[in-house]
C-alpha cells in the first residue's frame, strides 16, 4: 500500500513537471516577440576628464607594514 503512494505521487510529479516544460516552451516563444519590440539602449557612456581622478601608488615592502 505504501509503495503504491509512493508510485502515484511520483507519477503526479513527472505529469505536473512535463507539464510545466510545456507552457514554458510556449511562453518563451512569446516573450522572444515582446524582445524584439524593445528598443536597444547604446550602453556607451560620457565620461569627462574631470570626473577622472588622478592618482599615485607607492610599494609597501613586509618590513614597513610590519612596523605599523
Amino acid at each position: 500500500m505504501f509503495l503504491r503512494i509512493i508510485l502515484w505521487g511520483l507519477l503526479f510529479f513527472l505529469v505536473l513537471r512535463i507539464v510545466k516544460n510545456i507552457v514554458n516552451a510556449f511562453k518563451i516563444s512569446d516573450d522572444k516577440k515582446k524582445q524584439s519590440q524593445f528598443r536597444k539602449r547604446d550602453h556607451n557612456s560620457k565620461i569627462d576628464k574631470k570626473d577622472i581622478i588622478e592618482a599615485e601608488f607607492e610599494d609597501v615592502s613586509e618590513s614597513e607594514s610590519e612596523k605599523k
